[in-house]
């Protein structure tokens, strides 16, 4: 099997957005919390951390390093009120889509992570 084919079968996706969540749940300080969020009618955030009683940020994963936000991903942030949401690419350049979401490759998640004290020292 080639690359091109890996990359587009079905299941990559999910087992790419599993490996992120993996990757960043290991990495928690003790006093954060994952969650994942998901509202009746559909709007939902494939991973969000909680310190104490704040929804501290979220995050979007993307097989595509060229993601874009949803509707229902901008409903999910609103309801959480997170002022930090990512959304984590394989490998694209680190931009903004708008004022409420920033793209980053997860090789560079950590630089945005570790100013917040969510990661462990």
């Amino acid at each position: 099997m080639d690359y091109d084919s890996l990359i587009s079968n079905v299941i990559a996706g999910h087992s790419w957005e599993g490996y992120v969540i993996e990757q960043i749940i290991g990495r928690l300080s003790g006093n954060v919390q994952p969650y994942y969020y998901r509202t009746q009618n559909g709007a939902g955030i494939n991973l969000c951390l909680l310190r104490g009683n704040e929804m501290v940020a979220s995050f979007e994963i993307k097989l595509s390093n060229n993601p874009s936000s949803s509707k229902g991903n901008t409903e999910a942030i609103r309801d959480l009120g997170t002022e930090h949401n990512f959304i984590v690419t394989p490998s694209s350049k680190n931009y903004r889509v708008n004022a409420h979401w920033q793209v980053c490759s997860l090789d560079t998640l950590w630089e945005y992570l570790k100013p917040l004290k969510l990661l462990k020292e």
